[in-house]
């Protein structure tokens, strides 16, 4: 008997401590469970407020899972307790419909897991730590509250990787209860859509699309479960898609259409979210050209776009560019065909093309867009191109400002920093209003390069209009691009002569140097092809000069008469004009009555005899010394160099050149003296060092020391004899005289050694 109860007493006490499977006596309810164990009574007063307790009592088959003591510590609202009960005993989902209802009667579901490491089992975030069967149903402890999974929107704004499906999503989903979201992440958008397509689809015009991608992953008024596909089901999309959601319970995963799930079930208050690597097909979705430029910030003009002509802006076959501004640069009077051309090509970087554009002139001509490559799309030398895309044939081009069709010369050009002085001299002429021509401009330092003869022409502005007017040639004449050469011939000016024009581009160490012959003279070409209204605008690095400027001219244009009166008081005018260069000093009234024909004739060179180098801004005469040149002009008939002082002679310069030398051989003497004792210094060994710095100390004691020597008193012979005798008295121990007052004593006038 005593045997029979022993093993009685061992099978309950393996039974009992098993965690998941405690027995009860069969007449125990559920409440009876929880007010039976201490650990769940703050668990009863709770139910007893939310008056549970008779709901607990009269139903049966039930599932509570109870939070113990612990759990419920830090509680600061109050748990949804009928999302802890479920209408069933059975716990072999992995989402279970709780006995907690949405607005529209459906039940919210928890979701239960095992943890990958260990036998853990957590139900909605709590652990479960045992599973006690009552009479009526199950109690499930946990060690915390379940609380309430957030609603979908609410898991999609806090999932970074949800967040794409999470904007286009918001407007459409929140109106419904129930639903299953078959969400693509961020990757798979990225994937299925390029950047414009996406920021498109976040603007305020694609409304109709958005809804067609949101309404293509979610199935509406259904919370779909891996549990409730363990076979392959078909669902309907509100657009009428056919969507086939499957379980495969072999490896794990759910597949949507074939394709496997990141991951799936996630419990929302109002469905379902179930996670895909890819973007499923949305009928029905197109892109045109409208939608990319909406996407690339040019709305308004994409709405003008679409109004005016449909057929471009739906076009995606067409190989054609579209320069559109942005919407904060959008005119709403623009000339909407000059944004347009057909047959675009990107020009090669360095190079630029002239394209024509859908605008017409009144002749039915078209109307031409100079687009350069600079490393940015550049139009007309006035516009950038911002951002770029492509779809189909059809490129887009952002732009930061609007592209106008050309101006007038003047509006057109008076903000190119380059050319502002032969603008201010077209304009002051009164030439601005001619058209019909080709102007070859002057860039602002080709005129500076003038020099003298550049004043000379500001002072006379018949001379300026001769050379101006010679900048015109009559008809347009486009070079027409970076790879185009010039149209060699003879053309006719606005002043009616005739100049022949040959293309003279040329390639130096690989680089391209762009350049023209005009009457057998080289230009450089700085710019081709600015395009202004009625005309072209080509410019060079310096200025054609139609004739040839005097010395006389010069001379005067520099403010320099005194020397020009000097050349004709010396008698020697004659020399003007005659090809040699002379140096002009800057001199005053007083010089007219002190310098005399040597002066003169030392600052005109004869180059038969004589040699003047000119370089980088000073000249030098016969090898002497370099002069700075103030200013200067070039001319057949001689050059003039404009200096401060005058030229040295040849005694000057000789003597010069000595104290340079002399100057120079003595700081190279001190620079080699200091270097040779820094020198020596470096290679002496520190006890070298200290020796020299006592020898150097000794040296200056000594010194100081017979200098005081110097300036004591002088001792007579006689008292210096007295001294002696008294000294050998004293030696001989008798006593000797004493010293006489006022003279020093014999201690003050002992020998001083100097330290070695």
């Amino acid at each position: 008997m005593l045997i029979l109860w022993f093993q009685l007493l061992l099978q309950l006490t393996l039974v009992t401590s098993h965690n998941f499977g405690t027995i009860v006596p069969a007449s125990t309810s559920i409440v009876d469970v929880l007010s039976a164990d201490p650990k769940f009574s703050r668990l009863i007063r709770h139910l007893q407020r939310n008056r549970l307790i008779p709901f607990l009592n009269r139903h049966s088959n039930l599932t509570l899972f109870a939070p113990v003591n612990t759990g419920l510590d830090d509680q600061d609202e109050e748990p949804d307790w009928w999302y802890h009960l479920l209408d069933t005993t059975e716990f072999t989902r992995a989402v279970h419909p709780t006995m907690s209802l949405a607005d529209d009667g459906r039940p919210i579901a928890v979701k239960s897991w095992t943890a990958r490491r260990g036998e853990q089992v957590f139900v909605g975030g709590a652990e479960l730590l045992d599973t006690i069967e009552a009479r009526n149903g199950v109690v499930r402890v946990i060690n915390k509250p379940i609380p309430k999974p957030p609603s979908s929107s609410v898991h999609l704004a806090d999932n970074y990787l949800l967040s794409t499906f999470h904007r286009l999503s918001t407007a459409w989903i929140d109106g419904y209860e129930s639903f299953t979201l078959l969400v693509p992440d961020i990757f798979a958008f990225q994937r299925a859509f390029r950047p414009t397509e996406i920021a498109y689809l976040f603007s305020l015009y694609a409304t109709k699309d958005v809804k067609k991608v949101v309404f293509q992953h979610t199935l509406f008024n259904k919370r779909v479960y891996s549990d409730d596909v363990k076979t392959p089901t078909r669902f309907k999309t509100r657009e009428g898609a056919d969507v086939e959601l499957f379980h495969n319970e072999d490896d794990g995963f759910m597949y949507v259409n074939g394709v496997k799930t990141s991951k799936y079930d996630y419990v929302t208050t109002n469905g379902a979210i179930h996670i895909l690597p890819v973007v499923l097909p949305i009928q029905g979705l197109e892109f045109t050209p409208t939608k990319y430029l909406i996407g690339m910030g040019s709305s308004d003009f994409a709405l003008l776009l679409e109004r005016q002509l449909p057929s471009v802006a739906n076009d995606t076959e067409s190989e054609r560019a579209i320069f559109a501004p942005t919407n904060w640069a959008f005119n709403p009077t623009c000339n909407l065909p000059y944004h347009l051309v057909d047959h675009f090509d990107v020009p090669k970087k360095g190079e630029y093309a002239l394209l024509r554009t859908r605008a017409k002139r009144p002749d039915d001509s078209q109307h031409l867009l100079r687009v350069s490559n600079k490393g940015q799309l550049v139009l007309n030398f006035h516009t950038r191109v911002i951002q770029s895309d492509k779809i189909g044939g059809t490129s887009i081009f952002i732009l930061e400002k609007d592209v106008e069709l050309p101006q007038s010369l003047l509006p057109e050009l008076i903000l190119m920093d380059d050319i502002t002085t032969n603008i201010r001299y077209i304009a002051s002429l009164g030439l601005s209003d001619v058209k019909g021509v080709t102007w070859f401009l002057v860039a602002n330092d080709g005129w500076d390069q003038l020099g003298l003869i550049h004043d000379v022409l500001r002072q006379n502005m018949e001379l300026m209009h001769d050379v101006v007017i010679e900048q015109a040639i009559k008809g347009i004449h486009h070079f027409g691009g970076s790879n185009l050469e010039w149209y060699s011939g003879t053309y006719e000016t606005y002043n009616g002569s005739l100049i022949d024009i040959h293309d003279a581009t040329s390639y130096k160490a690989g680089k391209k140097v762009d350049a023209l012959r005009i009457n057998g003279e080289l230009y450089n070409v700085r710019e081709r092809d600015i395009l202004v209204e009625n005309s072209v605008v080509h410019v060079l690095e310096r200025p054609r000069v139609p004739f040839i400027v005097s010395q006389r001219q010069m001379i005067l244009a520099s403010n320099n008469t005194i020397f020009l009166q000097l050349i004709e008081k010396h008698g020697l005018a004659d020399m003007l004009d005659k090809g040699n260069p002379m140096v002009i000093p800057l001199l005053d009234e007083d010089d007219l009555s002190v310098r005399d024909t040597d002066f003169v004739q030392r600052h005109i060179i004869d180059l038969k005899k004589q040699l003047l180098v000119f370089s980088r801004g000073a000249i030098s005469v016969d090898e002497g010394p370099w002069v700075s040149v103030v200013n200067y002009g070039r001319s057949p008939l001689g050059d003039v160099f404009v200096i401060r002082q005058p030229l040295p002679t040849r005694i000057s310069s000789f003597w010069r050149a000595v104290r340079i030398s002399v100057l120079t051989l003595i700081a190279c003497g001190s620079a080699c003296s200091g270097a040779y004792a820094l020198f020596t210094r470096r290679r002496m060994s520190p006890l070298d060092r200290e020796r020299e710095a006592l020898l150097q100390e000794g040296g200056e004691i000594e010194e100081a020391l017979i200098i005081e020597e110097d300036q004591l008193p002088r001792v007579d012979e006689d008292d210096e004899n007295e001294e002696e005798d008294g000294a050998l008295d004293s030696n001989s121990g008798g006593e000797g005289p004493s010293p006489r007052s006022g003279a020093p004593s014999n201690k003050s006038y002992g020998t001083i050694n100097a330290p070695s």
